[in-house]
C-alpha cells in the first residue's frame, strides 16, 4: 500500500511541477509603483555573445554606468 501511495504521489507531483506559469492582475504593477534599473557598459561583461551547452555567464565584473527610476502610471 505504501508503494502505491508513494508512486501515485510522485506521479501527481510530476504533473504539478510541469504546470505553466499564470500571470494575473496581481502580478502586474499598480499606479505609483516604481522600479530601478541599471545600465552597464558591455565592455565590462566580457564576451556576452558566447553561449552554448553548459555555458555559465559571469556578471561579477559588471560595472553599472548609471541607475534610473521608472514609475508606473494609471492607464486612464
Amino acid at each position: 500500500m505504501t508503494k502505491i501511495f508513494t508512486s501515485l504521489s510522485l506521479l501527481i507531483l510530476t504533473f504539478v511541477v510541469q504546470a505553466q506559469i499564470s500571470i494575473t492582475n496581481t502580478s502586474m504593477p499598480l499606479s505609483g509603483d516604481t522600479i530601478r534599473y541599471s545600465s552597464a557598459a558591455l565592455s565590462s561583461v566580457g564576451n556576452y555573445t558566447a553561449t552554448g551547452t553548459n555555458y555559465v555567464w559571469n556578471f561579477s565584473t559588471l560595472i553599472p554606468n548609471n541607475q534610473k527610476l521608472r514609475s508606473f502610471k494609471a492607464s486612464t
